[in-house]
C-alpha cells in the first residue's frame, strides 16, 4: 500500500466511490465491525498496490469493502494520524491537556484547560493543521466516507447497519492512530 503523505487519498476514494455505488447495501448490520473473507482481501491488496485503476470492486460487498479499507489503513507505514502527533491528538481529547517540549527534557510548556467543548475541538483543530497535506486529504476523504456510511446506522426501526459516527470511530481509530 501507498505511504498517506504520497497520495493515498486516491486509494480511499476507490473504496469509497465503489461503495458508493451500493449504496442500498450500507445498511448491512455491522459493516466495518465484520470481518471480509481473508484470501480475497489479499488478493485485492495485491491488485490495488500494482495498479489500483485496474481494480473492479463493483462485485466486491459492502463488508468485504470496509475490511479492505481497514486493512489498508492498519498498513500503512505510518498511521495516517502518524507517531509523531500521536501525543498531542490524545492530549487534544483530554479535558487537562499539557504539552511538552521533547527537545527541553520533556519540561512543561503548556498546560491548557479544554473542559469546554469548544476548546477541545479547536485544540483537536490545530492538531490535525500539523499532518502533513496528503494525510490531511486522506483524514478529509476517510472521515467523509465513514460520515456517510453512519447515515445508514437507522434506515429505520427494522433495518440499518447499527454503526452511528460512535462505533465506526470504535473499529476504526485503531487502524489510524498508533502510539508506536
Amino acid at each position: 500500500f501507498c505511504h498517506a503523505s504520497n497520495g493515498c487519498a486516491s486509494h480511499v476514494k476507490i473504496l469509497g466511490v465503489n461503495s458508493n455505488k451500493a449504496s442500498s447495501d450500507m445498511s448491512v448490520e455491522g459493516i466495518f465491525r465484520k470481518n471480509g473473507n481473508i484470501r480475497r482481501l489479499n488478493d485485492l491488496s495485491e491488485a490495488i498496490d500494482r495498479d489500483p485503476s485496474s481494480v473492479d470492486l463493483t462485485q466486491d460487498t459492502p463488508v468485504q469493502l470496509a475490511a479492505l479499507l481497514k486493512k489498508f489503513l492498519k498498513q500503512l507505514p505510518e498511521p495516517l494520524m502518524t507517531y509523531r502527533l500521536y501525543r498531542l491528538f490524545m492530549a487534544a481529547e483530554s479535558e487537562l491537556c499539557t504539552f511538552f517540549n521533547s527537545r527541553v527534557s520533556s519540561e512543561l510548556i503548556v498546560p491548557l484547560d479544554l473542559t469546554n467543548e469548544a476548546d477541545r475541538l479547536r485544540c483537536l483543530h490545530l492538531v490535525m493543521l500539523l499532518l502533513p497535506k496528503g494525510n490531511r486529504d486522506t483524514v478529509e476523504v476517510l472521515f467523509t466516507f465513514l460520515k456517510w456510511v453512519a447515515s445508514f446506522s437507522h434506515v429505520d426501526e427494522e433495518t440499518g447497519n447499527r454503526m452511528d459516527l460512535y462505533n465506526l470511530a470504535t473499529v476504526i481509530s485503531p487502524n489510524v492512530f498508533r502510539s508506536t
